[in-house]
């Protein structure tokens, strides 16, 4: 199916694009408009597809994008590629909106966070269940900036070696949140590494990995997190469950009890192993479930609006089985 892309005649106008020598200006218009593009700006394209299409040098495509990504106009992750300001750009209706958050849900972590987007383009993630994940904002990522002298964490490297990024010490995918004491810079390197892992013993950090299926407690900057239970995931591995996470749950869905519900949780993932979640969407699992059971009315006492929980489809089977085991033995 035929995709058209308009370029603002202002382009020309702009001042960054106006110091772009020539080869710059064809592959920034190339990123902009070629056929692998989509809605949300992050899609999927080699080197060498840009380079057999602009005719520009391999090696010149990539000191382009270099310097693209220095001045934080795009990044280049694993053969994906994100435009910042893509989105803002757009002529946004609802149904847009709706097929960029469907495009966002695919996205990569890194990219997600590097990308800007409208209000109304949130609002629809915001309320879409099956995609609760919300970015760092930018006064929060000026904040983790200063805060770490604009210096990698891990590495020591600064701004004016190589670009720098907010990361997530305890990664998203992990229930890690926006919280200040959950973010740091990190050069791109060092994020890149990383691959949903926590380091052991970094300074005042010292967080879980994910391949071991072990209890450990989670540190961050001296504040100690615990973990309370593990869900399985289809490795056969667990997913940790920390204290922490249940009393942010806690304030989120008021009317749950929480460690019940995880208890659930835990019960169904033993009796279902062939639907068992992957370690990126066990989150989506949990925080879909608690959002269900808040919304059914709770289940601390008769809920938050004073009605009885419905029961689970598991519960409702075991209460018909007990109801036909009884006619049966009152020869009914």
């Amino acid at each position: 199916m035929a995709k058209n892309r308009y370029l603002n005649t202002y382009f020309w106008s702009d001042i960054y694009i106006q110091d772009l020598d020539p080869s710059e200006k064809l592959l920034y218009i190339y990123l902009l408009t070629n056929e692998f593009t989509n809605i949300s700006g992050i899609y999927e394209i080699s080197v060498r597809r840009i380079a057999f299409d602009t005719g520009i040098d391999r090696d010149m495509v990539i000191k382009i994008i270099n310097r693209f990504e220095v001045d934080g106009k795009i990044k280049y992750l694993d053969g994906k590629i994100a435009i910042k300001n893509f989105i803002k750009h757009q002529s946004l209706n609802p149904k847009i909106c709706k097929g960029i958050a469907k495009e966002l849900k695919k996205a990569p972590d890194e990219l997600f966070e590097f990308i800007e987007y409208d209000e109304e383009v949130e609002a629809i993630l915001e309320n879409n269940y099956e995609f609760k994940r919300s970015k760092v904002r930018g006064s929060m990522r000026l904040k983790i900036f200063e805060r770490d002298k604009y210096t990698c964490q891990l590495c020591g490297k600064t701004k004016e070696d190589i670009p720098i990024e907010i990361d997530h010490i305890l990664p998203v995918s992990m229930g890690g949140t926006n919280k200040e004491n959950n973010l740091r810079t990190l050069c791109r390197e060092c994020n890149q590494g990383r691959h949903n892992k926590v380091e052991i013993g970094f300074g005042s950090l010292s967080h879980i990995n994910i391949n071991n299926n072990i209890n450990n407690n989670i540190n961050t900057k001296g504040k100690s997190c615990k973990q309370i239970i593990g869900l399985p995931l289809n490795t056969g591995k667990e997913y940790p469950i920390t204290d922490e996470q249940i009393k942010e749950w806690s304030d989120t869905y008021p009317a749950v009890d929480i460690l019940m519900e995880l208890k659930r949780m835990v019960q169904w993932c033993n009796a279902n192993k062939n639907k068992r979640k992957t370690n990126r969407g066990i989150l989506r699992f949990i925080t879909t479930w608690l959002g269900r059971t808040q919304d059914r009315g709770g289940n601390n006492g008769r809920g938050a609006a004073g009605r009885k929980p419905k029961e689970t489809k598991e519960e409702f089977l075991k209460r018909m089985e007990s109801k036909s085991t009884k006619g049966v033995a009152n020869g009914k």
